[in-house]
């Protein structure tokens, strides 16, 4: 009888809501489900006394953006139900949406279970809706739980109206997570004036807007970093960080400074070597943006074109008296058209003088690349994709990036991009990366490998300089005798016609 009758309030509540909104959207005055609703201190309280003081600061704070980069056990979870019920106090009849970077089943796994508990020890009324992974307060506010695992899934949200959008797991989305949020989540959130939360565990991969907010902090973000010893609901002996490591850690042969350990303990950002893609090293690789003006340098360029990703060009240059690759500053931009593409490479052709360009279609298909050389009369090369030629193709690299010849400025996009890329430890291939993909099929078309060292400026005055000046001084001299004498009485060369 007792959930026939919640089902009743939630149900009734939704309808008045509705109803009330069509009568007020009909009379132009302001909606009710788009009205801050004031929390009662008492309802304010049942929540902040089950939080920590670090889960309470969050609460508490006004920010619109939130960040919580934290690892298991320290409270995530039960911040994110509170930001729920809270919402729900504030904009009674809204919709909150609950979002992961893979299926609705995964939504369901980290979040259904502990908002049933949390239901059942509050007596919260909430009504689970089991088949359609969404639940209903008593106030008519419905939470949405979602998965957010390909390119498509803006597209999917668009159109909807959020009091919050919590987004969980957040190092984990892939590259249409930035589009996720600009595209469909924010103007969601415009009608109320609504809050985004990003949460998650710290990676290894240092890139993405998660990552960028949680050591930046840029303005208009909140952001909170937690680890065990700031859950006091934890036992004392699982909030004790020696204690852990002892027990779970130094058994496995890891040390503190382990990066496992640093991540899931300490909540740092942080790869293992081994877990690096690209052996670049800032030092060994340094580039001071000169070249030697002894020698004579090839200008190549490498494209990776995208759709929704960004679109590189990427310019290199070597010489064949000189065994180093050398990568300038990358022009990398969203939204790109294939006219604007070809107008930048133009742009940068006039500039360096290509002598080749290789493309990779980004999922566009080789004819593309047919198509660009017939209408604009270029003379570009589709690359070749497979896996079996990448990972080839990477191996090729690290061993020039571990001899030291590949060079970079250590400030530039491209050694950014070397920097943070990790394996896919499913194949062994670099996670995707515009800027790494198109500095790759450069390496690969470069033909730096035939080239011999740089021959080193002798010292002023030593021995060596000398012999060098007397020989090209013979070199003049002969030149000028043979000039002379095949040369007409009018400076014109003879010939035997």
């Amino acid at each position: 009888m007792r959930k026939i009758n919640q089902i009743n309030d939630a149900i009734t509540a939704k309808a008045v809501i509705a109803e009330r909104n069509k009568r007020l959207a009909r009379s132009g005055k302001v909606l009710f489900d788009r009205t801050r609703q004031e929390v009662k201190e008492h309802d304010l309280n049942v929540y902040l006394e089950k939080a920590h003081d670090k889960q309470k600061e969050m609460l508490l704070a006004e920010a619109r953006f939130k960040a919580v980069c934290c690892p298991r056990r320290t409270g995530k979870t039960t911040y994110n139900l509170f930001e729920c019920m809270l919402h729900d106090l504030k904009f009674p009849g809204s919709t909150i949406v609950y979002i992961v970077p893979d299926s609705k089943a995964h939504a369901k796994d980290l979040f259904w279970l502990p908002l049933k508990e949390l239901n059942a020890k509050l007596n919260l009324g909430l009504l689970f809706k089991e088949v359609e992974k969404r639940v209903i307060t008593p106030r008519g506010t419905q939470i949405l739980l979602l998965g957010a695992h390909d390119a498509d899934s803006p597209t999917r949200l668009r159109g909807g109206a959020y009091s919050l959008a919590l987004l969980d797991e957040c190092k984990d989305f892939g590259p249409h997570f930035e589009e996720l949020i600009v595209e469909a989540i924010l103007p969601g959130l415009g009608d109320y004036g609504g809050t985004l939360v990003l949460s998650g565990t710290p990676g290894s991969v240092f890139q993405g807007l998660f990552y960028k907010v949680c050591i930046e902090q840029p303005d208009g973000w909140k952001v909170a970093k937690w680890i065990k010893s700031d859950n006091s609901f934890l036992r004392p002996e699982e909030r004790d960080l020696d204690k852990v490591f002892e027990t779970t850690y130094k058994p496995f042969g890891l040390t503190k400074d382990s990066p496992k350990f640093r991540r899931e303990q300490l909540a740092e950002w942080v790869a293992e070597d081994s877990e690096k893609a690209y052996y670049y090293d800032p030092v060994r690789n340094f580039w001071d943006g000169s070249f030697n003006p002894r020698l004579e340098y090839q200008h190549i360029c490498a494209i990776d074109l995208g759709k929704r990703d960004k679109t590189v060009i990427q310019p290199g240059a070597f010489s064949y008296q000189d065994e180093n690759l050398y990568y300038m500053q990358p022009h990398a931009q969203r939204g790109m058209y294939i006219q604007t593409i070809c107008e930048k490479w133009k742009e940068m052709d006039r500039r360096y003088g290509f002598v080749g360009t290789v493309v990779d279609t980004g999922g566009l298909g080789v004819m593309i690349v047919d198509d660009i050389n017939m209408r604009y009369g270029f003379n570009w090369q589709a690359v070749d994709k497979s896996p079996k030629y990448k990972l080839g193709a990477v191996e090729q690299m690290n061993s020039d990036f571990l001899l030291g010849r590949i060079k970079a400025e250590p400030d530039s996009i491209v050694a950014t991009a070397w920097a943070k890329s990790i394996k896919d430890p499913k194949t062994g291939l670099p996670i995707h990366s515009d800027e790494g993909d198109a500095a790759l099929y450069l390496h690969r078309f470069s033909y730096h490998w035939t080239g011999k060292h740089p021959i080193a400026e002798p010292e002023r005055e030593s021995p060596v300089w000398w012999e060098n000046q007397e020989r090209e001084a013979i070199n003049r001299a002969l030149k000028n005798r043979q000039n002379r004498e095949t040369e007409g009485p009018y400076g014109k060369a003879l010939s035997d016609d």
